[in-house]
């Protein structure tokens, strides 16, 4: 899980944003809802200028998982 986070992370910052969100949406079903790609979807969200769902993205995180934040 940590490798397909970093995966997305590294598409994003290098602003291939389309594709970024391509992998999560295409998350593997084992992997839905780990932390690390939710708080990929949010930073995306964000770089993108999108800051209403970056901030629902990063509440809905803190309330299903409150120590990841």
């Amino acid at each position: 899980s940590e490798a397909y986070a970093k995966k997305i992370e590294s598409l994003r910052k290098l602003g291939e944003y389309s594709h970024a969100q391509k992998e999560i949406d295409s998350t593997p079903e084992k992997l839905k809802g780990n932390t690390e790609i939710l708080h990929e979807q949010g930073w995306l969200y964000f770089d993108q200028g999108n800051l209403k769902k970056a901030c629902d993205e990063f509440a809905r995180i803190s309330q299903s998982h409150p120590s990841s934040i």
